[in-house]
């Protein structure tokens, strides 16, 4: 169930904490991306923010994301679809995320949790 704070910034959540994750038992570590370093972000002037990721390293499972900024709470809804589908991170940074899109936040922290990389 996704969790959503209307506020400024916008604050939303689903799935577990890292926290949350470890004390389940899983092997689990997070990956965040920065607004700072998207494109939409800065073209709203709004660059304070980010997306984060918390997945099993063991099995690459999805188990939880958190973004913070500008429209988070429209973004959740792709991490919350995900975790639905039993999603890996591998499969939600694969996904092709247009360019300029606040979107490419979490695609991005995906990537960087998956070791993998459009950069690179």
């Amino acid at each position: 169930m996704p969790r959503v704070t209307y506020s400024h910034p916008q604050v939303a959540s689903v799935g577990l904490t890292e926290q949350q994750a470890k004390d389940a038992g899983h092997n689990a570590k997070s990956q965040r991306y920065s607004f700072r370093n998207n494109a939409m972000a800065l073209i709203q002037e709004e660059p304070e923010g980010f997306a984060k990721i918390v997945y099993d390293t063991d099995s690459g499972d999805l188990l939880g994301a958190h973004i913070i900024g500008n429209n988070a709470c429209e973004l959740i809804s792709e991490a919350a679809l995900a975790r639905y589908l039993e999603a890996s991170a591998w499969e939600v940074g694969s996904n092709v995320h247009p360019h300029p899109t606040l979107s490419e936040a979490l695609g991005e922290a995906a990537q960087l949790s998956a070791g993998i990389s459009i950069y690179w």
